[in-house]
């Protein structure tokens, strides 16, 4: 009988979640108007065309919260960029947040990009803070007390936006637990064996895979994302302080409780990923080697998948 870890990889590969098809003209809109915004490149810009095209959707009451999410998207995406200062990020960031507050009521709820809305309004916060880090960058060589105050203010708004947001990683990580462990025992059951000998469908049904698939994916995500924002938080504070050490500590396990999960061995850009945000917690703490032995084994991991990982 294949071994659970054999059958979570198949799991991976057959049921990962993939983008849906297109439900309506606002979702299919939304997703070429995307596309346009990160086709082009510094060298051949191709802004204009997305601009044209976000308008003409404005025009159209059926596809205006489409262009809405454009635009917003634009103003993110624009916000990334080495060109613009940290000043010019904010405010780019700022804008998109303005934005977002002309999608409500009842033509939000009905919309297929409700959830794409929703997801902008988590991230843009975290985005702001992370652009007012960047203008502690830019002030620290002339004005390093307006420096500090920044970077204080910025660890005190982080503080408050990750609390929730771990609440959230930890239920996702509990539905998810509760799925994998009856995978487990459904998959690695004498009458599953027996079932597969016999030439049957197996115990556990599609439905449930389906379902592990979406909490396994849902969890990473947030779990991920979580880590980020506390690393964010951690690089606010000075090396000698007390809170800096303590969340580094408990993200360290965090991460190893993450990269010992059976399943995590079965998603080489998901061990990598925690290898790399163990890395950057070991760098904010000033531990220089334990960083870069970190990211060196995030590196190997692509030398050696099996061909079935990849």
């Amino acid at each position: 009988m294949p071994s659970t870890r054999f059958l979570f990889v198949l799991l991976a590969l057959s049921t990962l979640p993939v983008p849906a098809p297109a439900e309506d003209s606002a979702s299919l809109a939304y997703d070429f108007g995307k596309r346009l915004l990160h086709k082009g490149s510094e060298a051949f810009p191709i802004d204009d065309l997305a601009e044209r095209y976000i308008a003409k959707l404005e025009a159209q009451p059926a596809t205006r919260l489409a262009a809405l999410l454009l635009k917003v998207e634009s103003k993110r995406s624009a916000s990334h960029t080495a060109r613009f200062s940290a000043e010019r990020r904010n405010q780019l960031l700022t804008e998109a947040q303005q934005l977002l507050v002309q999608a409500a009521g009842p033509e939000l709820e009905k919309s297929s990009l409700k959830e794409a809305f929703e997801e902008a309004r988590a991230r843009l916060p975290q985005e702001l803070v992370v652009a007012s880090l960047g203008e502690a960058d830019e002030l620290e060589p002339k004005h390093p007390e307006e420096a500090r105050q920044k970077r204080a203010e910025a660890g005190t708004r982080l503080e408050k936006l990750a609390a929730p947001l771990q609440e959230s990683a930890d239920a996702r990580k509990a539905e998810f637990e509760k799925l994998y462990t009856q995978f487990t025992k459904e998959s690695d059951s004498e009458q599953n064996a027996q079932r597969i000998k016999n030439g049957q469908e197996p115990l556990y049904t599609p439905e449930l895979l389906a379902k592990l698939s979406r909490a396994y994916a849902q969890f990473i995500a947030t779990d991920e994302r979580y880590i980020q924002m506390r690393v964010h938080q951690m690089d606010c504070y000075p090396d000698a302080d007390a809170g800096k050490k303590t969340l580094g500590a408990a993200l360290l396990t965090r991460c190893q409780e993450r990269l010992d999960h059976e399943s995590t061995a079965n998603f080489p850009v998901v061990e990598a990923t925690y290898l790399y945000l163990k890395g950057k917690v070991y760098a904010s703490l000033g531990q220089e080697e334990q960083a870069y032995a970190a990211w060196k084994e995030a590196l190997a991991i692509g030398a050696t998948e099996t061909p079935l990982e990849k």
